[in-house]
């Protein structure tokens, strides 16, 4: 019996000391609110011709005079904000220096006219065209290149 009495004290003390938590319960982590994801404008992959592009193993073309008009004709369809284009030529006799650049021209046509002036005569030049989507943060970027040279 005496052991008995001992139990019974010994489970009633477990019983006791333990609770079941009552007061207030933790409260969960907060999660950082969530954003909605941004959406990149998708630009359709542009595609352009110069009529001036000699093409082939050996694109230099050769002007007809120290004013060359050439076209850009964008066959692709255009980016939503349209494109910039950019014309430049090097003289590669004279440490690639610039003789002639458009400089950053928008436009939302197809069909692009540029006047190419001065081309110094005697000299092989190089003709770049870069075309790119003017929406923000687009990579949607391509570049021509070919020679040009005035007898």
């Amino acid at each position: 019996m005496k052991y008995s009495r001992i139990l019974f004290i010994c489970i009633l003390f477990a019983f006791t000391s333990c609770s079941k938590g009552g007061g207030t319960s933790p409260t969960p982590p907060t999660q950082p609110p969530t954003t909605p994801p941004t959406t990149t404008l998708s630009d359709p992959t542009i595609v352009f011709a110069v009529d001036i592009d000699p093409g082939g193993a050996t694109p230099i073309f050769k002007a007809l005079g120290p004013s060359q008009p050439m076209v850009v004709n964008i066959s692709s369809a255009l980016p939503t904000n349209g494109v910039i284009i950019k014309v430049t030529v090097t003289n590669d006799n004279n440490n690639n220096q610039t003789v002639y650049t458009s400089g950053d021209v928008p436009s939302s046509k197809s069909s692009n006219s540029f006047t190419i002036n001065p081309i110094p005569k005697g000299a092989l030049c190089t003709t770049t065209i870069l075309v790119k989507s003017a929406n923000p943060n687009s990579t949607n970027i391509v570049e021509r290149k070919f020679g040009l040279y005035l007898f």
